[in-house]
């Protein structure tokens, strides 16, 4: 059974370069990786990571 990583971007972080980082080695580390981002940036937020070449493996939104 894989453990699971979850990393929480704000509107703020979504685009940081640490964030590319972070994402970059948990990506590297044997688990699933979710992300939670603000509500409605899903979206922007896929097409971000996908430019940073990570795989996301579940996708949550925030309401707060």
């Amino acid at each position: 059974m894989l453990s699971t990583i979850g990393e929480a971007e704000t509107r703020a972080t979504m685009g940081s370069e640490e964030t590319r980082l972070q994402l970059l080695a948990f990506s590297k580390i044997k688990s699933e990786l979710h992300v939670i981002v603000p509500n409605g940036l899903i979206p922007h937020m896929q097409q971000q990571v996908k430019t940073w070449g990570i795989r996301i493996d579940k996708w949550w939104e925030s309401t707060m």
